[in-house]
């Protein structure tokens, strides 16, 4: 009885902790083994998810979006790569995640953990008063500028050595009513666009 008690108590806290991570917007990757230049791999994530494969140069090989409240499962056969290294690049709408893709003559291997992270910035607005939230970015630099709509820079900073991005700006005294605003860090740039009014 005791023993059912205990997988029962286990059973919950990993399904909260999933239901959590699932809630704040991440997703998991679970990459299965596979024999030849084959890779096999699950992403447990219920809205839309893009795939990439790419080469060093950051060229696309192979792309496609996908959308499952189930999580998706993918089995790609590499056979036509040639020997070197590949990125499998996976895209929601709270990270991109990068991971390593070793072919060689025999076989292809996918990374079990992400080369990189970028958790992708959160934007609100609320009569005026815009909220950028960057979360996690490893004090990478953080480049943030807001144009208005005839292209004209307004707002620009950089920002250096900081685990997270918090800022707020009020853009109902600005002239204008739709703003762009340009976040780079990571060795990525996110647009969005915000109505002051």
């Amino acid at each position: 009885m005791k023993t059912i008690l205990r997988l029962t108590l286990v059973l919950a806290v990993v399904l909260t902790a999933v239901g959590a991570q699932a809630g704040n917007g991440d997703f998991y990757l679970h990459v299965k083994k596979e024999d030849g230049k084959t890779i096999r791999f699950a992403v447990i994530e219920d809205k839309k998810t893009e795939i990439s494969i790419v080469d060093q140069q950051d060229r696309i090989l192979y792309s496609e979006s996908s959308s499952n409240k189930n999580g998706i499962n993918r089995t790609y056969n590499l056979n036509e790569l040639l020997e070197g290294t590949y990125f499998l690049e996976v895209e929601t709408a709270s990270k991109i995640a990068r991971y390593e893709i070793t072919v060689s003559e025999k076989d292809a291997v996918l990374s079990n953990k992400p080369l990189t992270e970028t958790y992708k910035p959160v934007l609100t607005s609320n009569k005026g008063l815009v909220t950028l939230v960057i979360p996690n970015t490893k004090n990478a630099r953080v480049a943030i500028k807001i144009f208005d709509r005839f292209h004209n820079e307004v707002y620009s900073e950089t920002l250096k050595d900081t685990d997270s991005v918090m800022k707020k700006f009020d853009i109902s005294n600005f002239v204008g009513e739709e703003y762009t605003f340009v976040m780079d860090y990571g060795n990525k740039s996110f647009t969005e666009n915000i109505v002051s009014r």
